[in-house]
């Protein structure tokens, strides 16, 4: 998830829109008719057991990301005692109001500074079983210093020690990125193979410094740093990482976060048109669902051909290659537009965004995968964790936008209806 850097590639458009001013068909969204906000559909939880006493006690980290928060609601709703740690308690008001939260949801304070392995002790007390390690110590898509970086590593170390020193602790699950996969190849940051097919196998090489971001180091760095331990300590626990692409969908969490950034600037129309790159997406609700199957696993499926393998999993919703950009925006416009949301779908020309990345690293980065797409392979994840992806990609896109409108993140237009929402199975 957060690939490319969208913060940088809106300030990449808005330079080409100051560039071409009158030239560019592009009315920006207006920010009146901002109606009452509207929860979120409550899921169906017609299946969850009354008798929730043996479920895992379960450490989430990073509680109120875009993942964990999601991850949360879904392990609240199937009964399961949440401890969630986040660096400010005070700021969890959407944590508070998800069903069961008054009597199954703890909060917790960390702060990824810490250096105290007994700190990260003292969240595991009373039995916990599970541990989802979701957080990461890094701004949005902003330039990170070596010290972010170190801090991401040293927070994986100390909560891997801590678990090793608690012997209730059954599952560790790190969600980390495909970021960690597709990025520091010499000549293109999908490698010089077009057709080049990414699996768990690959990493991102880090001593690479053309075609690399700060976000695909840090991930990397963690993960490989996780993967040091296990293999040298042989911990009792068991340890997964799951690697998802860019993260869409009825997303619970309220703030723009970079996965949500690329529907959220279109709708908002602050994107002067498109550029040609692909966006390999998967859907929130296949991602929670990954770590609940990463965690309930106690052994792979009898057969397996990656049973002596690292439970490393990417997570997308394809295999192959996926969306189109431009396609992004038209299913925004086709939905959207008779709504009185103002949509551009306007080609922009590479080679106006090549001049513009001249004078960022991020941007260059971005301009050699223009027309380029990565290929992906998530049989793993469907044949190890039994996953079944949603594929629809006109789905998955609506149904983000019409989340962050009932939040409140996109203006609610006069026009707005949260109509029933259906699309082609063919992107």
């Amino acid at each position: 998830m957060m690939r490319p850097s969208f913060r940088r590639l809106l300030l990449g458009l808005s330079l080409i829109d100051i560039l071409l001013v009158a030239s560019i068909p592009y009315i920006a969204g207006s920010s009146e008719d901002v109606g009452d906000t509207a929860d979120l559909p409550p899921k169906d939880v017609s299946s969850v057991d009354d008798d929730t006493s043996s479920l895992p006690f379960v450490l989430v980290t990073g509680g109120n990301g875009l993942v964990a928060s999601n991850l949360i609601m879904e392990l609240l709703q199937r009964g399961y005692h949440v401890r969630a740690t986040v660096r400010n308690p005070s700021k969890v008001s959407h944590l508070r109001t998800l069903r069961n939260s008054e009597t199954k949801l703890e909060i917790a304070a960390l702060d990824l500074k810490e250096k105290d392995v007994q700190v990260y002790r003292a969240l595991l007390k009373d039995g916990i079983d599970w541990i989802f390690h979701v957080a990461a110590p890094f701004v949005d898509d902003l330039p990170q210093s070596d010290e972010t970086m170190e801090m991401a590593v040293q927070s994986m170390t100390l909560l891997l020690q801590a678990a090793a020193q608690e012997s209730s602790v059954s599952q560790v699950v790190y969600t980390g990125s495909d970021s960690a996969v597709v990025y520091g190849y010499a000549d293109n940051p999908i490698k010089a193979d077009p057709n080049y097919i990414f699996t768990e196998d690959d990493w991102t090489n880090v001593t690479c410094t053309k075609g690399m971001t700060d976000y695909a180091k840090m991930k990397t760095l963690t993960e490989l740093a996780a993967w040091e331990f296990v293999e040298k300590h042989a911990p009792n626990f068991r340890f997964s990482s799951l690697l998802p692409s860019y993260i869409l969908g009825p997303l619970v969490s309220d703030t723009v976060t970079s996965s949500k950034r690329i529907v959220y600037e279109i709708m908002a129309g602050k994107y002067p048109g498109v550029i040609d790159l692909y966006i390999p997406m998967v859907d929130i609700r296949d991602v929670v669902e990954a770590h609940f199957r990463a965690a309930m696993q106690s052994k792979e499926p009898a057969g397996s051909r990656w049973a002596n393998q690292r439970r490393r999993f990417l997570l997308t919703r394809k295999k192959g290659k996926d969306v189109f950009f431009p396609e992004v925006a038209g299913i925004l416009k086709d939905h959207f537009g008779p709504m009185g949301y103002s949509i551009s779908t306007w080609p922009i020309p590479n080679w106006l965004l090549w001049i513009v990345s001249l004078f960022d690293s991020e941007l260059a980065t971005m301009s050699q995968m223009l027309g380029v797409g990565e290929n992906y392979d998530n049989t793993k994840s469907i044949e190890v964790l039994g996953l079944t992806y949603h594929t629809n990609a006109t789905e998955i896109i609506l149904e983000t936008a019409h989340a962050m409108i009932q939040q409140g993140l996109i203006p609610k237009k006069k026009g707005y209806q949260a109509r029933g929402i259906s699309g082609s199975d063919e992107l």
